[in-house]
């Protein structure tokens, strides 16, 4: 009887200490699991806030007047593309933006001329290949008004066309010739060292 009553004894100890030390380690869970939330909610407001930096220092493009702005802090310069072409002048506005430009596009000479009596483009960019005549009689006009007289201008031009481009642009005043299929970094260059920067 004696041992019966100690076994029974013994079976309730255990099970008080089982109890209190489940109790323990589910109480040392809960801590694990709150530490790791917190954690993990910290990560994230970190992640979200290097994610708002990053979206606010991402300049957004808006078009205003005809002009493809970036919503940027510092004012960059303004390039004027005239190419024909759509998908060309789209691939020329990306380049630009992509490399900090501000663009206003044109589809030819006339539209430009237009353009430039409201907005003073810092750098003209046209393809010479397309415009043919209307490209030098743009140029023409271009270094005849004392307004746009400084405003570099380069045409790009295919091989073929390279020679006569720069002969005939050279005497009407062009700043530079790109060959077409251009790289872009041979365009972004000649364009940074005609802006000076």
């Amino acid at each position: 009887m004696l041992s019966f009553s100690f076994l029974l004894f013994f079976l309730l100890i255990v099970l008080i200490v089982g109890a209190i030390f489940y109790g323990r380690l589910k109480s040392i869970e809960k801590e694990r699991i709150k530490k790791y939330l917190k954690r993990k909610e910290e990560k994230n407001k970190k992640l979200f806030e290097v994610e708002k930096r990053v979206q606010e220092s991402k300049p957004q493009i808006v078009e205003r007047e005809g002009v493809l702005v970036r919503l940027a802090p510092v004012r960059s310069s303004l390039i004027m593309i005239i190419e024909p072409n759509d998908n060309l002048l789209k691939k020329l506005a990306k380049i630009m933006l992509e490399n900090n430009y501000d663009v206003i596009l044109c589809k030819g000479s006339l539209e430009a001329w237009r353009k430039m009596q409201g907005t003073k483009p810092d750098l003209v960019l046209a393809d010479w290949d397309k415009m043919n005549d209307e490209a030098i009689d743009f140029l023409r006009r271009i270094r005849s008004n004392v307004l746009f007289v400084e405003i570099p201008v380069i045409f790009l031009t295919s091989s073929s066309q390279s020679l006569k481009s720069v002969l005939v642009g050279q005497r009407e005043g062009i700043n530079g010739i790109v060959q077409k299929p251009y790289q872009e970094e041979v365009l972004v260059n000649q364009i940074s060292y005609f802006l000076n920067e």
